[in-house]
């Protein structure tokens, strides 16, 4: 007989290297009339990162104990060109830290963790397709832009307590 701790991460080892063997941001151009990601267009909590200084990492999000990251992604809110970086840390260990090319369309999203699909029956409003990070300790994620801005990335994040 199989046990809840089998399927909820507790024997789960944290990885060790970069997500999914690579370092890499995937630009997905959802649709035209797409719009940033925000809390009601998106199943996830949606932040904005605040001032940044060009290339300088910003903390997003900084937590203390066991958990599951299970999506990451942003969007810009203008169509100012810029790169968007983030740097993932699960129990005191980088597991991505890559940064995309340039972007300069509201209608792109940068995924980190997990990926998002138009719903099928309302325009503009997307459906989180989660992954599973398990963390035991910590979880710091960090974001920066090529561009010295304020509050002109949305960035949208899911994470479970465990």
């Amino acid at each position: 007989m199989s046990t809840a701790s089998q399927f909820s991460g507790a024997g789960l080892a944290r990885p060790a290297g970069t997500l999914n063997g690579t370092a890499s941001l995937a630009v997905l151009s959802m649709e035209a009339s797409a719009q940033p990601i925000t809390s009601g267009r998106i199943n996830a909590k949606c932040v904005l990162p605040g001032a940044l200084s060009a290339g300088v990492l910003a903390t997003v999000l900084n937590l203390s104990g066991k958990g599951v990251l299970s999506f990451l992604a942003c969007s810009p809110v203008d169509t100012t060109a810029r790169t968007h970086r983030f740097k993932v840390t699960l129990d005191g260990v980088v597991v991505f830290d890559a940064t995309s090319g340039s972007t300069s369309a509201v209608n792109q999203f940068c995924t980190v963790i997990g990926s998002v699909v138009p719903a099928y029956s309302t325009l503009g409003i997307f459906q989180v397709i989660p992954e599973q990070m398990f963390f035991n300790t910590s979880l710091l994620i960090e974001y920066a832009s090529s561009v010295s801005e304020t509050d002109k990335t949305n960035i949208g994040y899911k994470y479970y307590a465990r």
